[in-house]
């Protein structure tokens, strides 16, 4: 019975905070799109189309999609936080006094990192801005663009934009959270979104990787992979630590100590790389031989278009 009584308060709570939580979304959503379509033409001539576009896609999306997570995780948090205190206080209240300076010491930590964050995370949205005017500006004015040959200056222009707003986007990211070494299970460590540098200078005891590099182009991947064969190596010598790779890319794996092939959710194959490669039959082998098939035709692929963009800036 107190179960489902839990179950259900535990409901009916989520549904209420985020039902709010949208409420309050859809009112300032429309709020401001109500004072935009009433703006006069001062305004628009005053806020370049990047600032006002910004506004309806980023920053409301962070108002529908992050904030209402975070106020509940910081409210749970803070919830969690006064009924550990309270308990304490039951418990042993000769520790009340400790908590005094441990609040004070909180408090001037919070608003020493407010102030830094603050900034850095208003810097990053201005600096989003002139990237959703040049995109606008560019689509707008593409035959022209065109004409005139500008199409490499606009490009190289875009990409500064970019550039420039991923410096601040990086340097919000550092100092917030979401950079933070997240405790695992077992007392492990889940590094989410910290830079490899920091992730290789770590001295992990398992170091697992979720297809770390499924996103990125073949030399960066390389330049990955050197650096983790470089850490395995040390750490397997001077340590004794475990490196677990989920990988899409057959070279990925092809270094490691002890190869699971799974399919279907079920384990078919295990062993040492060189030696399922040179099992007849076996399920890594066939990947190993089509692999092998694939690269010399997507190198004769990637060549052909290299000749025909050639041949098409020579005309």
């Amino acid at each position: 019975m107190l179960t489902c009584i839990v179950i259900v308060v535990g409901f009916l709570r989520s549904a209420t905070f985020f039902e709010a939580t949208l409420s309050a979304s859809t009112s300032i959503h429309n709020a401001m799109a109500r004072r935009v379509l009433r703006a006069p033409l001062s305004f628009f001539h005053t806020n370049p189309s990047g600032r006002i576009v910004n506004r309806f896609s980023k920053d409301q999306g962070q108002v529908d999609d992050l904030l209402p997570s975070c106020l509940f995780d910081a409210l749970q948090s803070a919830f969690l936080v006064v009924g550990a205190i309270v308990l304490v206080a039951i418990a042993v209240p000769v520790v009340l006094p400790v908590f005094v300076p441990l609040a004070l010491a909180f408090f001037w930590i919070r608003r020493r990192y407010i102030i830094a964050s603050r900034e850095v995370k208003r810097w990053e949205a201005v600096t989003r801005s002139p990237v959703f005017a040049s995109f606008s500006a560019t689509l707008k004015g593409l035959p022209t663009i065109r004409a005139f040959g500008a199409a490499e200056r606009f490009q190289t222009s875009f990409l500064d934009l970019m550039a420039h707003n991923g410096d601040w986007w990086f340097a919000f990211i550092s100092t917030s959270s979401l950079s933070a070494h997240q405790a695992a299970a077992g007392g492990g460590v889940r590094a989410s979104g910290a830079p490899p540098a920091l992730i290789h200078s770590r001295s992990f005891h398992v170091l697992a990787l979720d297809e770390a590099t499924a996103n990125v182009d073949r030399a960066t991947d390389e330049l990955i992979q050197t650096a983790l064969r470089d850490f395995a190596h040390r750490d397997r010598e001077a340590h004794g630590r475990v490196l677990l790779v989920i990988a899409h890319r057959l070279d990925t794996v092809m270094d490691t100590d002890t190869l699971l092939v799974l399919n279907a959710g079920e384990l078919v194959e295990s062993g040492p790389p060189s030696a399922l490669a040179a099992t007849p039959g076996g399920v890594f082998a066939r990947m190993v031989t089509a692999a092998r098939l694939a690269a010399p035709a997507a190198a004769k692929g990637e060549a052909a278009a290299a000749a025909a963009a050639g041949g098409g800036g020579a005309q």
